[in-house]
């Protein structure tokens, strides 16, 4: 009886070890993220992917690097990508002009803008005819920048306004003396400052309320594969929690992903991190009311006619079921 039992016990162990080890081999859940381009913005994405926190979850997520926030939203849109990284103003629109988009969680909080300019230029007054480099008319680069020039007077006729569509290209134009001014987000501020350029203004003191960024899905996608949504928010979570109390790793996530210098990098965390406290991925009371800013910023700028409701843009069950 007792050799009985005994064989029993361990079929029921092996059995048990067995559904184990194929549950730990199933397939990982394949989301393509897409992203504009390589920046500390992506920040919590890099700790994600360095600590294994997708993979934790189940999901095998890839970069798709679209080049501009445009790119995202088609990529996003045409379900050549799963869940896309991007400006919330812009998720906002897509969304008003019916495209199968939702934002469910918050990334970026505050203005990542920054007005940087050449030597001798010290206030507003000063930069007022000088030539600026900026994103297009509706691009939220060009709304925080006249929005902070609004705060001293001046408006668009006032400088003289060139275009071009990311940080990158504009601290390049900044760096090559073309323009006097213009409007970067991280890193591309610090490498300016380290230029020797200075700031004028930063949007982070003076444009609030605020949502910069923001994950969406695409709804048909999310609607199939609603796990592995909240799966994805709560290795974002995770990855958030992380870097706040692991600086070097977050640190050395964003080098490796940028391949900007660690001195930059470390500068970076202590401004995002420490200073500003600018990635909050839950669902916090006062989101909805930072949404709708977004959304009225970019119907001032005639980019929607009108601003839709917290609920055809940004569906917040997934932020819920993540944090339990």
């Amino acid at each position: 009886m007792d050799r009985l039992r005994l064989c029993l016990f361990a079929l029921v162990v092996c059995c048990t070890i067995s559904l184990a080890a194929r549950a730990s081999a199933q397939t990982p859940v394949p989301i393509a993220l897409a992203m504009n381009a390589p920046e500390s913005g992506n920040w919590p994405v890099y700790i994600a992917l360095a600590q294994n926190f997708f993979s934790d979850e189940g999901l095998k997520v890839t970069p798709v690097l679209s080049g501009s926030n445009v790119a995202t939203i088609n990529v996003l849109a045409t379900a050549d990508a799963n869940v896309g990284l991007d400006g919330s103003d812009i998720e906002i629109a897509a969304t008003a002009h019916g495209l199968p988009i939702k934002i469910v969680a918050p990334e970026f909080g505050p203005n990542p803008y920054t007005v940087l300019v050449t030597a001798g230029i010290n206030s507003w007054a000063d930069l007022k005819g000088k030539a600026v480099v900026l994103g297009s008319p509706q691009d939220v680069s060009s709304l925080s920048f006249f929005k902070m020039a609004a705060l001293h007077n001046l408006q668009r006729s006032d400088f003289s306004v060139f275009t071009s569509a990311s940080s990158s290209s504009r601290f390049d134009a900044l760096i090559s003396g073309t323009v006097q001014g213009t409007v970067l987000s991280q890193p591309f501020d610090i490498l300016a400052e380290e230029h020797g350029f200075h700031r004028l203004d930063s949007g982070a003191k003076t444009l609030t309320p605020w949502a910069d960024t923001s994950f969406a899905v695409n709804t048909k996608w999310a609607a199939a594969n609603r796990q592995a949504v909240v799966h994805f928010v709560r290795a974002l979570k995770r990855a958030v929690q992380f870097g706040y109390t692991h600086k070097a790793e977050a640190v050395a996530a964003l080098v490796t992903a940028t391949n900007i210098a660690a001195t930059t990098a470390q500068k970076a965390y202590d401004l995002d991190f420490t200073q500003l406290h600018v990635f909050d991925i839950n669902d916090r009371v006062d989101l909805d009311r930072d949404l709708l800013a977004m959304g009225e910023d970019i119907r001032a700028a005639g980019a929607i006619a009108t601003v839709p409701p917290v609920a055809d843009f940004f569906d917040a069950s997934f932020l819920r079921e993540a944090g339990r």
